[in-house]
C-alpha cells in the first residue's frame, strides 16, 4: 500500500466507514480537460456493498478550487508534493491468463506460428494455476496504474469459461472478460455456442468483470460465426484483426503457415475455403461482416486489436464503417508489434492516420509475454505511451486519452470514473513523479520523458484488509 493512503484506511477499518480525502499535488491532469499545476482532488472513499472500498470524485481543480469544495466535517489531507495526480489507465487487450508464462524472447526463425505453438504447449490448463495466474496478472496491472481491462479469457481444451472473469473480480480488478472461442471448420458453430452458455451460466461477484465475446481472430473464425456474435447486441466483442504477416496470407490465398497449423490440429475442412482465399485483405475480409445489419444494431462495441497491417482502402473502409453507424474501435498494443517486428513487413502503423479520420484508436499491453524482462514487474499501457511519445513524438494528452477513456469505450464500460471531470465513481487516483518546475500544459509528456511509472495512491475496489 502507497504509504500516503495510509492514513485513509486507518479511518476505514470496519464496514459501513468513510472518508474524505483532499489529495494535492504539483499538478493533475486528465483526457477530459482537467489540468492545474498544481492541482488537486477531492474525493469519498467508503464501503460498497461488495465489502471493498469505492471511490467518488468530488472535486479536482487547482488547489484552491478543491479546497472551497471541501463540505463541513473531517477531511484527510494528503500532500503529494512533487508527483502529479492522474486517473486509473484502461489497458484496453491483455491475455491476464498467459501471465505466468512470462517474458518470452520470439524466435523469429519459426514466424507467428512457431509463438503460437509455444504458447500452446506453455499455458497452463489446471483450474488452481490458471487462477493463481490471472491473480498475477491483476497484481502487475495494480502496479502500472490500472484500473480496467480488455482481457482476453483463453479457451481451454473444454471450451469458453468465465472463470478467468470471475478470478479477476475477486482480485479486485474491473473491465470486461472477452470469453475467447474459435469458429472454423466442420465444427464452426460448437465454439460460439459454448461461449454463449458459459456467459448465460456465469455467477460473477457483484462488482469487476463484465462478459463479451472473443471471437479469436479473422484467421479462426468464419464470418457467418462472426455475424453470428455481433447478433449479441449488448456484448462488447473483441477480435484480433491483421495481426501478422501469416494472417494476411491466409486470408487472401488460404495457403501458409496458418493453413498448416488448422491441419495439424484437426481443423481444415474444405468448407473454410468459401470463406477465404479471395485475395482480401484481413481488414477488407471482416469489414464484410461488420457491413451487415448486426453491426449496426448493436449498443455494444467491436474492438479490432492489432491491426498492424492496414492500407488506404482499408483505412477507409474502417472510417466508413464508423460514419455508417458501427461502433467499431482499434486497440493498438505498440510493444507487442515491435517484439514481432510487423513494422519491417508492413511498415509504421497506421494508428495517427485512424485517429485523423476519426477511428477511435486505445492502448493494450497483449500479454506479459511481450514485455521487456527489465519491466516485467508491472503490465500497463503507461509503458506503451513511453514508447510512442519517444518513437513518434505523440502529445501526453493524446496518449493519455488513448490510454483512459478511449480504452474504456472500445471495451464497453463508462469512461466516467476514468477522469477527474465530474463528481461521481471514480476507478483511482495514480500519482507519477515530477523533477523540477511543471508546465501544466505538458504535464504528461514531462511525466513519459523523465521516464518515471505511475503508482497508484487509491483505487476503486481496494479492499481495506489487504495491503497491495
Amino acid at each position: 500500500m502507497n504509504p500516503l493512503a495510509t492514513a485513509v484506511f486507518e479511518r476505514l477499518d470496519a464496514p459501513g466507514k468513510s472518508a474524505r480525502v483532499l489529495i494535492t499535488a504539483a499538478g493533475v491532469v486528465d483526457a477530459a480537460g482537467v489540468r492545474a499545476a498544481p492541482g488537486g482532488v477531492l474525493i469519498e472513499a467508503a464501503w460498497d456493498a461488495g465489502d471493498r472500498v469505492g471511490l467518488r470524485l468530488l472535486a479536482a481543480g487547482s488547489p484552491a478550487s478543491v479546497q472551497s469544495a471541501c463540505p463541513p466535517g473531517e477531511v484527510i489531507r494528503l500532500d503529494a508534493g512533487s508527483f502529479i495526480l492522474i486517473p486509473a489507465l484502461v489497458n484496453a487487450h491483455t491475455h491476464l491468463d498467459l501471465t505466468h508464462l512470462g517474458p518470452r524472447p520470439y524466435e523469429a526463425s519459426g514466424g507467428f506460428v512457431g509463438w503460437v505453438d509455444m504458447v500452446r504447449t506453455g499455458r497452463c490448463t489446471e483450474p488452481a494455476a490458471l487462477t493463481a495466474s490471472v491473480a498475477r496478472g491483476v497484481a502487475l496491472s495494480r502496479c502500472g496504474a490500472v484500473g480496467a481491462v480488455g482481457d482476453i479469457a483463453g479457451c481451454p481444451p473444454t471450451g469458453p469459461t468465465a472463470q478467468p472473469a470471475i478470478d479477476a473480480s475477486h482480485a479486485g480488478m474491473s473491465g470486461t472478460s472477452f470469453l475467447e472461442f474459435f469458429g472454423m471448420g466442420a465444427h464452426r458453430d460448437r465454439g460460439l455456442d459454448r461461449a454463449r452458455a458459459a456467459i448465460d451460466g456465469a455467477n460473477l461477484p457483484p462488482s469487476g468483470m463484465q462478459l463479451g465475446l472473443g471471437p479469436h481472430a479473422t484467421n479462426t473464425v468464419a464470418r457467418p460465426v462472426l455475424r453470428r456474435a455481433l447478433a449479441c447486441t449488448g456484448r462488447p466483442v473483441s477480435i484480433h484483426v491483421a495481426e501478422t504477416p501469416e494472417e494476411k496470407q491466409f486470408i487472401a490465398s488460404g495457403t501458409g503457415p496458418q493453413r498448416e497449423l488448422l491441419e495439424r490440429v484437426g481443423v481444415w475442412d474444405d468448407s473454410i475455403l468459401e470463406d477465404i482465399g479471395r485475395g482480401l485483405s484481413p481488414v477488407e475480409h471482416i469489414a464484410q461482416a461488420l457491413a451487415g445489419g448486426e453491426a449496426a444494431s448493436r449498443t455494444a462495441p467491436i474492438a479490432l486489436v492489432h491491426v498492424n497491417d492496414c492500407s488506404d482502402r482499408d483505412l477507409e473502409l474502417l472510417a466508413r464503417l464508423r460514419r455508417g453507424g458501427v461502433d467499431v474501435h482499434v486497440v493498438y498494443c505498440p510493444r507487442a508489434s515491435a517484439y514481432f517486428g510487423t513494422h519491417e513487413v508492413f511498415g509504421p502503423h497506421r494508428y495517427r492516420r485512424m485517429l485523423d479520420l476519426g477511428i477511435p484508436v486505445a492502448l493494450g499491453t497483449d500479454s506479459i509475454i511481450h514485455a521487456d524482462p527489465r519491466h516485467a514487474e508491472r503490465l500497463t499501457p503507461w509503458d506503451d505511451m513511453r514508447l510512442l511519445h519517444a518513437r513518434d513524438g505523440m502529445s501526453g494528452d493524446q496518449l493519455l486519452a488513448m490510454a483512459t477513456v478511449a480504452g474504456a469505450r472500445a471495451i464497453g464500460i463508462s469512461p466516467e470514473p476514468f477522469t477527474f471531470a465530474n463528481p461521481g465513481p471514480l476507478a483511482g487516483v495514480a500519482i507519477v513523479r515530477i523533477d523540477g518546475a511543471t508546465d501544466k500544459n505538458d504535464l504528461i509528456s514531462t511525466a513519459l520523458e523523465q521516464g518515471h511509472s505511475p503508482e497508484f495512491l487509491l483505487y476503486n475496489n481496494q479492499s481495506c484488509l489487504t495491503a497491495t
